[in-house]
């Protein structure tokens, strides 16, 4: 029989009972979590569901703007797209709190450079580096336009380069002192052959010839703004009076003049117009132009330089009762010529020689009459002027052909068509004619030139012929007999009035040197001292 106290002291729970417990918490504690994690996500995926968008992010989008000689070029806006789901929205809602996500990028930092930009050239930098060169500059340039591009010279620095019009251009390193122009032939109907240095280099490269073609016009001299850079220089042709202390013509300003406006790289690409072609690269439209990218128009002939003369018109041609200048400043007198061989004997010339000894330019350089003297006598007929000239020079150097001829021995003739009518304008205008004649490397091939009326600027080629004086074997100078139709000048020799008087001057150009110049002027007036005043020239009177 069991015992109290035995049964007291037997364990209530049997083996195992405490781990049971342990579980069991265990158990209510995952329970716990399970249901903690289920509300969670339940709360989540409602939120997830819900119709509020989310928070937009801003994005800084920056305009930027190219401008270049005044023009701007402007890139469209870039879109902002929302990206939250459950937005149908293109653009997202302005965000309402919070603070913005977005980073504005670093501002571009201008270019800091020591010399302005020209304003006409502003925003060249951009694409050529800083200035080399002090804005506001205008040289004396020459340029000349041919089939396929053009060729350019700036004075301030004397260096030359040629442009085609389908790309690229390129210095000329040749050099020019004067040489013999090597000729490529017969140019073709209404086209040129070069002169002086530029038809040398034309001449003397195939590869220049094979890419420009022939000239479409001759070389003309021009002002021009430019401006060096680091990479390059900006040019444009400025329609000013004159940009030279001689008051050489700039054909810029004349109203046929062609637009040149370029930006040349040192890369070797251009933009812009050169007066035969252009190519406009975003960077350059050419002024008041909108033009295609990378766009190339075709080449343009420009109106060949021609001497046929406007009407003839004797109207308004002065009598000697009319008006003549100061005697001091040359009278001269021109018969009517009978039949005249123009050979250079003078063997039909009876009237007295005028002499031609005043030293008008280049006093320095004038050492007496060996050095630079002539005479000279004039004749007249229906179809011209006819001129006979001696010329006492002991070294005979030819200049270029063209419109620098008178930078050799070389001969040059004035006349005021209308003396009474502008009597006392110092101006030279479209009643004003100069014209000029040279003789070739060997003295013995006429060519002539006319400056003036600038509107008629070309050249021509005169009648007549020249010959050497020789003396002991040596040669001394030459002789000149020479016809200029009076259409040289406008005038209808068939209508000209009894004793027509005309501003008259001749003058002679000396050279001694090896290089092209004008050293020594001797003039038929003392008082010549411009070439476009004619106020300063004498008086020409025809006898019936």
């Amino acid at each position: 029989m069991n015992n109290h106290d035995d049964f007291d002291l037997i364990d209530e729970e049997g083996p195992g009972g405490r781990s049971r417990l342990i579980y069991w918490l265990l158990g209510i504690a995952l329970l716990l979590i399970f249901g903690f994690m289920v509300g969670l996500a339940f709360a989540t995926l409602n939120n997830r569901l819900s119709n509020e968008p989310d928070t937009a992010v801003a994005t800084y989008t920056p305009t930027q703007a190219l401008v270049i000689g005044g023009n701007t070029a402007t890139p469209p806006p870039m879109e902002t797209s929302a990206t939250g789901p459950g937005s149908g929205d293109a653009t997202p809602q302005t965000p309402t709190a919070g603070p913005s996500t977005a980073t504005a990028p670093a501002s571009a930092t201008p270019m800091a450079c020591a010399i302005d930009v020209d304003p006409a050239f502003g925003g060249a930098d951009a694409l050529l580096g800083c200035p080399a060169s002090p804005p506001g500059q205008i040289i004396w340039a020459a340029w000349e336009p041919f089939e396929r591009g053009a060729m350019f010279w700036r004075s301030d620095n004397d260096q030359a380069g040629y442009f085609l019009n389908s790309g690229g251009w390129s210095h000329i390193e040749e050099g020019w002192g004067g040489q013999e122009v090597p000729s490529r032939g017969v140019p073709p109907a209404g086209l040129f052959a070069p002169e002086r240095g530029f038809g040398y280099v034309w001449g003397s490269r195939d590869d220049i010839f094979a890419g420009l073609g022939w000239a479409t016009d001759t070389e003309k001299g021009f002002c021009a703004r430019i401006q060096d850079f680091e990479n390059g220089f900006m040019l444009q042709s400025e329609a000013v009076p004159s940009c030279t202390s001689d008051n050489l013509y700039n054909h810029a300003a004349g109203g046929n003049w062609p637009t040149i406006r370029f930006l040349a790289a040192a890369d070797g690409s251009w933009s812009g117009s050169i007066g035969s072609g252009s190519r406009s690269p975003d960077a350059l439209p050419a002024p008041g132009e909108t033009m295609t990218p990378g766009a190339t128009t075709s080449p343009t002939a420009l109106p060949a330089a021609s001497v046929t003369a406007p009407p003839a018109q004797s109207g308004g041609v002065s009598t000697a009762a009319d008006a003549t200048r100061p005697r001091e400043q040359g009278r001269f007198f021109a018969s009517r010529a009978g039949a005249i061989a123009l050979d250079g004997s003078f063997s039909d010339w009876s009237s007295d020689w005028i002499p031609i000894e005043t030293v008008v330019y280049g006093d320095a350089a004038y050492s007496g009459g060996e050095d630079l003297s002539a005479r000279a006598q004039f004749a007249w007929s229906d179809a011209g002027l006819y001129v006979a000239l001696r010329v006492r020079d002991e070294r005979y150097r030819p200049g270029p052909a063209g419109s620098d001829l008178w930078q050799g021995d070389s001969m040059e003739i004035n006349i005021d068509r209308l003396l009474a009518a502008d009597f006392d304008a110092d101006q030279a205008d479209g009643d004003d004619y100069q014209i000029g004649l040279a003789f070739g490397a060997e003295g013995n091939q006429l060519s002539g030139y006319r400056w003036l009326p600038y509107s008629e600027e070309g050249a021509f080629q005169p009648a007549g012929a020249v010959t050497e004086q020789r003396e002991d074997g040596a040669q001394r100078g030459y002789n000149l007999e020479t016809l200029l139709p009076w259409s040289l000048f406008d005038i209808d020799g068939a209508t000209l009035p009894a004793e027509a008087a005309l501003g008259f001057v001749l003058a002679v150009n000396d050279n001694d040197g090896d290089n092209p110049a004008q050293e020594t002027i001797i003039a038929t007036s003392p008082a010549r001292s411009r070439h476009d005043n004619p106020t300063q020239w004498g008086t020409l009177i025809l006898l019936p």
